[in-house]
């Protein structure tokens, strides 16, 4: 198992919505295919036990950091030693951690499953965004520094308010606008995200043109919906390569997707399709 991050080193995460289902094999299989070293999870109610054995008989041994609230459904698994994510901050629905690998300036993860459209307003969606970000800002100002990356469920699309507003993430689609740092809106600096994915949405996409999709039937339907979302401060832009991002749409060429309708098998797998990306993690990346 590594226990320190050598220079050039990058680390692989994968973040996938397993909606309830017991996909530890699955899970497994994806870590050996894409060399996952960090495996977050959304809607997990598989026992920790089971996915670790499922993971050992594939990988090197995973250890599970430090429980985040109970019943949450979020599960963070790394490859190396459990103490290098340090509990930072839990609270509904969010979770941060201080990754300190050896020879690695700290990062800090910063993990989200957001209230979905199915129970929360569009408004109330707005609003928790609002309030979660000001929570984080808080956090990154306590800690003294932004080298965050945050994942997770968001439940809205990169283009809504809640993930472009200057009072909430403040997402913006390039790594040029993302580079200035902040902006000002009413004479007040914002600290900006970048959001790669927004060069995940439509026919355009490397991949899927979402990570999950819904016929709902309605007027403002937009079919496939990009809810799985990584974003990252400009202080991290250096260290991630733009084409690591990726909607994955199979497992070691077993397809996550129905067969004849390209939309995800929620059946077998997930309603929601899984998110691999990485950083490089050593000082001045490298």
């Amino acid at each position: 198992m590594p226990g320190r991050a050598e220079k050039g080193a990058s680390i692989n995460f994968l973040f996938w919505n397993i909606a309830r289902k017991r996909l530890e094999t699955d899970i497994a299989r994806l870590v050996r295919e894409h060399h996952i070293d960090l495996i977050v999870l959304c809607e997990c109610t598989v026992p920790v036990g089971a996915l670790l054995r499922a993971l050992g008989q594939v990988a090197a041994p995973f250890n599970r950091s430090e429980r985040v609230l109970p019943d949450s459904g979020l599960e963070i698994l790394i490859r190396y030693p459990a103490e290098f994510l340090k509990k930072c901050h839990d609270s509904i629905g969010m979770t941060a951690k201080k990754l300190c690998l050896p020879a690695a300036e700290e990062i800090l993860l910063t993990v989200m499953h957001l209230p979905s459209r199915l129970h929360w307003s569009t408004d109330a969606q707005a609003a928790e965004c609002h309030r979660v970000a000001g929570v984080l800002r808080a956090i990154e100002e306590r800690i003294g520094h932004r080298r965050t990356v945050l994942v997770g469920d968001f439940n809205v699309n990169p283009f809504a308010s809640g993930m472009t507003s200057p009072y909430a993430f403040r997402g913006v689609s390039t790594t040029a606008i993302a580079k200035r740092g902040e902006g000002i809106v009413r004479g007040e600096s914002w600290p900006f995200f970048y959001n790669p994915m927004w060069s995940c949405l439509g026919d355009r996409s490397p991949g899927p043109p979402g990570t999950y999709f819904n016929d709902t039937g309605t007027a403002d339907c937009l079919f496939w919906y990009t809810l799985d979302q990584v974003l990252l401060r400009p202080e991290l832009l250096d260290r991630y390569p733009l084409s690591s991002i990726r909607i994955l749409d199979s497992i070691e060429g077993t397809s996550l997707l129905k067969a004849n309708s390209g939309i995800p098998d929620r059946k077998r797998f997930s309603d929601h399709l899984p998110l691999l990306f990485s950083l490089d993690v050593t000082p001045n990346g490298g």
